[in-house]
């Protein structure tokens, strides 16, 4: 019930995993808040089968509404078998047969199986299978402390599933229907592709662990056009790592500066943007015309919040009060750690706003300040320099200066200069796209002085940063390009001033 729709609640833990693990030791019925009361009619033979789980997969459009059983019997043991909720969804049950014959074609010579699967009464039976999981598997590797050997597993699965890709991907109506017209690769595809081989999926052998059969439990969404195999290996990587950002494994590969995606031959364009939009367009073709539970959630005014997000947003919060702050008594190569100032801002409840204010030694001749240690944007409200004669100098945002017109400008008297590391996008507002963002006074007054500052952070998403940065690195190249032109032009006889101010502003 992670969910909840009467009040707001906080997450402090991975309730997943351990029900999971008070259901193995049988403390279910000690934590559990619900129960599940099954009955009978009176007199009905001992050993009929009953079920024991059911999972039901209705907040999907009605062409796909399932429900998943296992039963279990006294003589014959378990069985699984899958119903249609509607006689809209009988064909996509129907066609769980033939998805088995083709992946039982596809899977011949390799070391994947999908399990067993006829066609009878109505429903889709399969066998049921005892095992441990691809993911429990890899989970008791990383709690061994064997990385090498879970990387080694995870290659062994992408090598499989690219060895069956011996097709050249080709668009079609279908493809485009169901994942958008986003992608525009030339990837290996196999014919027949089972999008859902994430480790949750793949069962051993408790006996002969990886060295059995992987037996492939659920296939339902299994197409007969071409996929890039490079999409069934994000999705099977990024259902696994999701939740793992800071486990050990996932510390490991940081640690050996190892790219998981990139290993595996999927590229970073593939794996921030293409790939994720074809698995959003995949979820909004399953639940066209419904409403879920979820969205539900979304639109009522309760929130289900995790401890742990809670936890690095207060950290960040903190962090913002105490920016990195130095002062040099000339240039900006001035900035040594020795020249490290302690200082402590007023963080506004209100608006996130941060105020410094700072008194300098009458030598200070430059301040830099480093708001965060991450990408981001800053606005800058109020920007001003007070000196001891009572002179406010109140500042705007400029392009940083370089080094030589600094130098000349140093003892001339002129006006405090405020400036950053960052592309300028307003007299209030910077860019930047780098992780050492710096905001920077040049050219103080001898003598007492203050610097006085109220700015806000703003962290856009990865995506966004991402598309901004490739913006501003175009449109430098442009500017290259046309400064380049424009010095041509002017030797030759000139370059419209029209065209030269467009590109400028």
């Amino acid at each position: 019930n992670l969910n909840n729709y009467d009040a707001d609640r906080i997450v402090v833990f991975d309730e997943e995993k351990v029900f999971d693990e008070l259901i193995k030791d049988g403390l279910f019925t000690e934590f559990s808040n619900s129960f599940l009361v099954v009955a009978k009619k009176k007199g009905d033979a001992p050993g009929k089968d009953l079920p024991v789980y059911a999972k039901f997969s209705d907040e999907r459009n009605q062409a796909y509404r399932t429900v998943t059983i296992i039963s279990e019997a006294e003589e014959s043991g378990k069985t699984v078998y899958k119903l249609a909720l509607g006689e809209a969804a009988g064909p996509h049950i129907k066609g769980l047969s033939r998805k088995y014959e083709r992946l039982s074609e596809l899977y011949d010579k390799c070391i994947l199986k999908p399990n067993l699967c006829e066609h009878r009464d109505n429903g889709a039976w399969l066998e049921y299978i005892p095992g441990i999981t691809m993911e429990e598997y890899l989970d008791g590797l990383e709690g061994g402390g064997k990385y090498e050997e879970m990387l080694s597993l995870i290659d062994r699965f992408a090598e499989t599933v690219f060895s069956l890709a011996d097709e050249e991907f080709r668009p079609s109506k279908e493809f485009s229907e169901i994942f958008s017209d986003i992608y525009d690769g030339r990837g290996k595809c196999a014919p027949v592709s089972d999008i859902d081989l994430i480790f949750s999926n793949i069962l051993f052998d408790h006996s002969r662990g990886t060295e059995g059969d992987w037996n492939v439990l659920d296939y339902e969404w299994t197409f007969e056009f071409p996929i890039p195999a490079g999409f069934i290996i994000y999705r099977s990587l990024f259902y696994y790592l999701r939740e793992r950002e800071n486990r050990a494994f996932s510390l490991f590969l940081k640690e050996k500066g190892i790219d998981i995606y990139e290993r595996y031959g999927v590229s970073e364009d593939e794996r921030s943007r293409v790939f994720p939009a074809m698995e959003h367009s995949f979820q909004l073709y399953l639940k066209r015309d419904t409403v879920s539970y979820e969205l539900l959630h979304e639109i009522m005014p309760v929130s289900t919040v995790s401890l742990e997000d809670c936890v690095k947003e207060r950290f960040s919060v903190g962090n913002l009060r105490n920016p990195q702050v130095y002062f040099s008594m000339g240039s900006v190569e001035g900035f040594l750690p020795e020249n490290f100032i302690n200082v402590l801002g007023d963080l506004s409840a209100s608006d996130m706003s941060v105020n410094l204010d700072i008194e300098l030694s009458e030598d200070a001749r430059a301040l830099r300040i480093d708001p965060i240690e991450k990408a981001c944007m800053v606005r800058v409200p109020e920007a001003c320099v007070s000196t001891g004669d009572g002179t406010v100098y109140s500042l705007c945002l400029i392009p940083f200066c370089d080094q030589e017109a600094e130098d000349e400008r140093a003892d001339t008297g002129k006006a405090p200069v405020f400036t950053s590391n960052g592309v300028i996008l307003s007299e209030r507002a910077a860019f930047f796209g780098h992780d050492d963002p710096q905001l920077i006074f040049l050219n103080l007054p001898r003598g007492e002085k203050r610097v006085r500052l109220r700015y806000i952070v703003e962290r856009p998403s990865a995506e966004i940063l991402t598309d901004l940065n490739e913006y501003l690195g175009s449109r430098d190249k442009m500017l290259e390009a046309l400064t380049e032109e424009k010095e041509k032009k002017e030797r030759a006889g000139g370059l419209p001033e029209k065209l030269w101010k467009r590109f400028m502003r």
